[in-house]
């Protein structure tokens, strides 16, 4: 339920955006194709959206969150050439 939440509200807040496509979902990863200048943009709204899940969480589901949510965000060219981006970008 957890993924299925947190998926549903990164592609809600980034639906409307041109050159943001979502492709799938990967067992836990949520994978993007996403234009190179708008990466940055991609990691910030999945570090905000992870932020917010446990009061999402709580909304549609009546109970509260006893874990906190963590996530890790990469990025490259594909699976095989990622690197870790952390948020906010030093």
């Amino acid at each position: 339920d957890f993924m299925v939440l947190a998926r549903h509200a990164l592609k809600r807040a980034m639906w409307k955006q041109e050159g943001i496509l979502y492709v799938g979902t990967v067992h836990d990863s949520i994978v993007w194709d996403v234009k190179p200048e708008l990466v940055d943009l991609v990691v910030e709204t999945t570090y905000k959206t992870w932020d917010a899940l446990p009061e999402l969480f709580e909304r549609y589901f009546g109970i509260a969150m006893d874990l906190p949510p963590k996530v890790e965000v990469s990025v490259g060219l594909n699976w095989k050439d990622q690197e870790k981006r952390v948020w906010p970008i030093s």
